[in-house]
């Protein structure tokens, strides 16, 4: 099940969201605009995830164990993928990565949440980080490829539809093993929990900093991965190298992402969120520096938080609710996150056309440092929370 959860991640963000950033230079041979468009496709995608996150609940709701919305939504991410492979204007591009966007919102919440309702509560941190390395699998996945993807005119298509026959694959393998699988009995076994409730979003000790934290980790992250291979070309950095670069971004992103479940189970679960966002934005920052050495580290800082970061929120975003509305506790830190995709992107090319695509990692190490902050914040924060009366989860 864990394999299957992590390859529907590998495709949802790996492949799906940062692989726009490594072919971008690609598409735009192929699709002539300035650099603020295709930020702007980006951002269109991102609200697409925006929506799938809202209305990802709601359909999860009518799915307790999550299996037909998964495996669905998974389809419609490899289906899109496929077309989008197929675009020659901006219009046909945008549309299919708005579609994708919207499944992508669906999937990943979906996936979450049927996988975390058929563990153990003391599992889910180990299982989160191992579900959430499928972001350093698909860039690693798009590392190998991407010597000769960046040499060819035209060949991100042909990456682009390998990219959708795995969302086949991980809709297949999801089907499977989530019918084979089932959720945990809830009831009078099930813990003590506290019910997430909307108004729990503006409370200091609850969401509000964790969901503000993981908002500017959304717009640094996307700034950051949509803008980085154009930034590197920029400074004279070949194929080989920027898949050099990328390999060792998975690679980084992988480590993180296995060693947080060891964070999050033991005593420093406090300060995890904020270690993670607080390494990548000297990471990010490392990239303005034009010579191989600085964009590897670069890759290391960043990578490290690149999983790791949404493996963090997304347990302690389930830690802080009751099974019964762990679904709207994570689309609600998710929509907060998905307003800053959407900001990211959009910044970055608006600085990019106007300072140069290196710039934008100043920018993406401005919205880490940011991010860092709010996330200490939230470990003193949670450390001083009493809570309200915790009630037994009643069902859906």
């Amino acid at each position: 099940m864990i394999f299957w959860a992590m390859l529907a991640i590998a495709v949802d963000i790996g492949l799906a969201r940062l692989g726009y950033g490594l072919v971008l230079p690609g598409i735009r041979a192929d699709i002539a605009a300035p650099y603020s468009t295709f930020g702007g496709i980006a951002t269109l995608h991102f609200a697409g995830y925006l929506a799938g996150s809202l209305a990802a609940p709601l359909i999860v709701r009518r799915d307790p164990d999550a299996r037909r919305t998964t495996v669905a939504a998974h389809a419609v991410v490899g289906a899109f993928l496929v077309l989008s492979a197929f675009s020659t204007s901006i219009a046909a591009l945008a549309l299919t990565r708005l579609v994708v966007g919207i499944a992508c919102g669906v999937g990943i919440l979906s996936v979450t949440i049927g996988v975390f309702e058929r563990v153990r509560a003391d599992e889910r941190g180990p299982v989160s980080g191992r579900m959430w390395s499928g972001i350093a699998v698909g860039l690693i996945l798009s590392a190998a490829a991407s010597p000769w993807l960046l040499s060819g005119e035209g060949r991100w298509r042909a990456g682009t539809v390998a990219a959708g026959l795995i969302g086949f694959v991980a809709a297949t393998g999801l089907a499977a093993t989530f019918g084979r699988v089932r959720p945990l009995p809830t009831g009078a076994a099930a813990p003590i929990e506290t019910h997430f409730r909307l108004a729990d979003l503006l409370a200091p000790r609850r969401y509000l900093l964790l969901a503000l934290a993981y908002f500017g980790f959304g717009a640094a992250y996307t700034a950051y991965s949509t803008f980085i291979v154009v930034a590197l070309r920029s400074l004279h950095l070949g194929p080989t190298q920027i898949a050099l670069v990328w390999m060792v971004l998975g690679l980084a992103a992988l480590v993180g992402a296995l060693g947080v479940g060891r964070i999050l189970a033991g005593r420093g679960r406090r300060t995890a969120l904020a270690l993670s966002l607080g390494i990548a934005a000297p990471g990010s920052l490392a990239a303005v520096v034009a010579n191989l050495a600085a964009a590897l580290a670069s890759a290391l800082g960043v990578g490290l938080s690149l999983a790791a970061t949404p493996a963090i929120v997304s347990a302690l975003a389930r830690a802080r609710s009751s099974g019964a509305t762990a679904a709207r506790a994570f689309a609600a830190v998710t929509v907060v996150f998905g307003v800053g995709q959407i900001v990211g992107p959009f910044a970055a090319g608006i600085v990019a056309d106007r300072d140069g695509p290196t710039s934008v990692p100043i920018l993406a190490a401005t919205l880490f440092a940011f991010a860092a902050a709010l996330a200490a914040a939230d470990g003193i924060a949670s450390e001083k929370n009493t809570g309200r009366p915790r009630s037994r989860e009643v069902g859906p």
